[in-house]
């Protein structure tokens, strides 16, 4: 069942003595990617590839890329190149863009700690609550007053807990919140995650409490390779067409830790669509609702076959 899977990003694949690879982690089940082999034997061509899966995609950081990369599978490769779902587009249309792509994405962890006490009564204790949203405020204040504004920056706080619902009448003495944020500019990168220290710090001592801050650096930021991001587009324009590659105007706030293997081997990321309206797949990606069309996967796999055909007809990669 070469077709008959549902995921997001292809199968890692080496290719000794040839000096390519195409990689990418296994969120579902995916017999998908050995549907190249039978197809390089039906044409009489030797398969040219050995298969590895990548794991943990979506981490813990640092991803499972950089595990592939460290782990020396693929030393001698010259080139690589992967890809991804995208329910933005119908399900055989295929979107690549030229250099600057995918942003850097770290992630963050904060505990207070504090004084709990009757709701009544807060001047007994420590209004975790209060201070929390103090800080969270000064978070988003770096992206809007903090960042120059021609620099992208995302921070986004995804998570805060406290308390329990059911008890309305206590001021909780441990909170928990955390987040993520995105940049396409190292020093960008790093400007953001030593603030987010410094004002949980600062504004945890100024309210008399405790706090615990940790920042899980996962993936940096990538281009694509124009030659390789030459190679599939025409690749793509071959088997689906011209009027189905599309340039993406912009890049991407979202990370990939794709980004990793782009550190060490010429590299390029596209996307292929999933989208199928009259079936009702038309829900984003991480959206609970999310799903794919299954049919997606032939069009895909034939932009990744004919990307490896003219690859390995190439000298100067």
């Amino acid at each position: 069942m070469p077709w008959g899977c549902r995921m997001r990003r292809m199968c890692l694949t080496a290719l000794p003595g040839m000096g390519y690879a195409m990689p990418a982690a296994t969120t579902y089940i995916q017999p998908f990617c050995w549907g190249w082999h039978p197809i390089f034997q039906s044409t009489g061509t030797r398969f040219p590839a050995d298969a590895s899966n990548q794991p943990a995609e979506e981490g813990p950081a640092p991803g499972g890329a950089k595990l592939i990369v460290d782990s020396g599978v693929l030393d001698g490769v010259d080139a690589i190149f992967g890809a991804h779902c995208q329910p933005q587009y119908p399900a055989g249309v295929m979107g690549c863009r030229y250099g600057s792509f995918f942003a850097s994405g770290d992630f963050f962890e904060v505990k207070l700690k504090g004084t709990g006490c009757h709701a009544a009564s807060p001047h007994k204790g420590k209004d975790l609550i209060s201070i929390a949203m103090e800080m969270i405020q000064a978070i988003q204040n770096i992206g809007s007053r903090e960042i120059p504004p021609l620099k992208t920056a995302v921070i986004s706080v995804c998570s805060i807990n406290a308390g329990v619902l059911s008890t309305k009448n206590v001021l909780p003495s441990e909170l928990t919140f955390g987040g993520t944020y995105r940049a396409h500019d190292g020093q960008v990168r790093d400007y953001i995650a030593g603030r987010l220290e410094q004002i949980v710090r600062d504004v945890s001592r100024m309210n008399g409490i405790t706090c615990e801050f940790e920042d899980s650096f996962a993936f940096p930021s990538f281009a694509n390779d124009r030659d390789i991001t030459d190679t599939i587009y025409q690749s793509a324009a071959e088997v689906l067409g011209q009027d189905k590659v599309m340039m993406r105007p912009e890049p991407e706030m979202g990370s990939e830790d794709f980004a990793w293997y782009t550190r060490k081997y010429k590299g390029a990321f596209f996307f292929f669509g999933v989208k199928n309206e009259e079936k009702g797949l038309t829900a984003s990606l991480h959206n609970p609702r999310f799903d794919i069309d299954e049919d997606a996967m032939v069009p895909a796999l034939a932009v990744y076959i004919n990307t490896l055909y003219h690859l390995l007809e190439r000298q100067d990669v």
